[in-house]
């Protein structure tokens, strides 16, 4: 069963995959996940920290409408003129 909810956004056989949102993020909300990121080498360099790498937890929230143009029932998209 193949479920499509958005752009680079959708689940087979239960296992959703989302873009930007790694696979061993914890999902907090419906929309909503916490994920690890590592401390960037700048980072660490900047504030003296070259001995261990920092590991912090970041949130992730989707933004769900589509901005880019008018979706119809049919599914076809009518993109805003500028």
């Amino acid at each position: 069963k193949v479920i499509i909810y958005g752009l680079k956004d959708y689940a087979i056989e239960g296992r959703r995959t989302v873009k930007g949102v790694k696979m061993n993020a914890i999902r907090t909300g419906e929309h909503s996940w916490i994920e690890q990121k590592w401390e960037r080498f700048h980072s660490a360099l900047h504030h003296g920290r070259l001995e261990d790498y920092r590991i912090r937890l970041s949130p992730k929230v989707l933004k769900l409408p589509y901005e880019k143009g008018v979706v119809l029932p049919s599914g076809v998209v009518v993109p805003h003129r500028l």
